[in-house]
């Protein structure tokens, strides 16, 4: 089909299916250097192939015969193509209950098994104003680093960008995503989870007696205030950053990593899978114990090793089960969100951190050192596990929970 009868199609179809409203969206394909791209000014269910404007990769305008300007939002697509050369299609487009989801600043909830496969999840991309050099500046740092099968992210107060190589596929996955959205809200499938399931407490308790990791800062709690002698009590702590139940960042083990405030908080939350995998001291999680279970991308997947028994007590640190680089390796390939275990490190102790160093290469969160993993495993549960926002911080103590949502 012509380039721009191809376009003039799924603009009507965007406007029908009402990923559209007034003169919103906009449309492009790539055809080797050419990008092809709807006109501003005119709204997608009136769009003809004479208002799809013809430029190079840089902006210059090859063929405009309706002597319209291009969409405002033309450096947002040609950055995409820029960053993937082998994207050939785009959708811009304000779906109302995508839409809505992205003015929340969430990603949206992969509740389906066509979402789960296909869309997998919907990265959330920073407010900045639409038409905007940041905006496009923000888009393309965000689609630059997604691996091949993200095809759909969401723009903050905005709306959706589906991108793909074949223009069916881009307008069949903005479709999913609106119906994902959809679904999600009419079910109001999370609050009403939230509020009806028990909560499960996965955090150790800090006191002046909490041990330690060897070598790490001891965990001090002196009360600087008190009553009765003052009005209020007020109380001086002070402690490592990867004491008790924890979360590791990049820089934990990466020079130049990421620190524990520039991390996403949506990887700090979301649906979990518990598995059992119980070890005993020195012994490892292998690729093989993973590829025994059942795991979704995009999950929060916990680890109980029954390690937490000896939680107290000196052996708690000392030979304790560890996670192979294999199968941290696997764990990336299988894109989870964050990784949480019930042992003090994921690492063998004295060990180089290989599979730290794996998984936080990859921007995902360990959360360390969970307790009462065993009551949770099988069941349905949504895990929480916000760290402080330490500038300059490798790690952070967290109140990990879960709360059980199975029926």
């Amino acid at each position: 089909m012509d380039v721009k009868k191809m376009i003039t199609k799924y603009s009507k179809l965007a406007y029908d299916r009402h990923l559209v409203g007034a003169a919103g969206g906009n449309v492009s394909m790539r055809d080797g250097n050419r990008i092809y791209i709807t006109s501003g000014g005119v709204a997608l269910r009136d769009m003809t192939p004479e208002d799809v404007i013809v430029m190079d990769i840089s902006g210059n305008i090859l063929d405009n015969s309706s002597d319209r300007k291009p969409s405002k939002e033309t450096s947002m697509h040609l950055a995409i193509y820029k960053a993937k050369p082998e994207i050939t299609s785009i959708i811009h487009a304000h779906p109302v209950y995508s839409t809505s989801y992205a003015v929340n600043k969430m990603e949206l909830p992969i509740l389906t098994a066509s979402a789960r496969l296909k869309l997998i999840r919907t990265p959330l991309v920073g407010y900045a104003p639409p038409g905007s050099k940041q905006l496009a500046m923000l888009v393309e740092q965000c689609v630059r680093n997604l691996p091949p099968e993200i095809c759909v992210v969401l723009l903050e107060s905005h709306g959706i960008l589906s991108f793909s190589n074949h223009m069916d596929d881009c307008f069949n996955n903005a479709e999913l995503a609106e119906e994902t959205a959809k679904i999600a809200s009419i079910s109001n499938h999370v609050s009403q989870r939230l509020f009806q399931g028990r909560i499960v407490d996965l955090s150790c308790e800090l006191s002046n007696g909490t041990m330690t990791y060897p070598g790490d800062p001891k965990v001090s709690i002196d009360r600087v205030l008190g009553m009765p002698e003052a009005i209020i009590n007020v109380s001086s702590i002070s402690t490592g950053s990867h004491s008790g139940t924890h979360v590791d960042a990049p820089l934990h083990v990466l020079e130049n990593g990421a620190d524990i405030a520039e991390m996403p908080l949506e990887r700090f939350v979301g649906q979990a899978v518990t598995l059992s995998i119980p070890k005993v001291k020195n012994e490892v999680i292998t690729k093989s114990d993973l590829e025994s279970h059942s795991f979704d991308r995009g999950c929060i997947l916990l680890i109980s090793t029954g390690w937490e028994e000896h939680l107290g007590k000196k052996e708690y640190f000392e030979n304790f089960p560890y996670v192979s680089t294999e199968a941290a390796e696997y764990l990336v390939e299988r894109g989870i969100r964050a990784l949480g275990l019930d042992i003090p490190s994921m690492d063998i102790a004295g060990g180089d951190f290989s599979s730290h160093k794996v998984l936080l290469s990859a921007g995902i969160p360990l959360i360390e050192a969970l307790i009462n993993t065993k009551s949770i495993v099988g069941k349905s549960v949504i895990f929480f596990a916000f760290p402080m926002r330490i500038r300059g911080g490798d790690g952070s103590p967290v109140r990990a929970l879960a709360i059980d949502t199975t029926p």
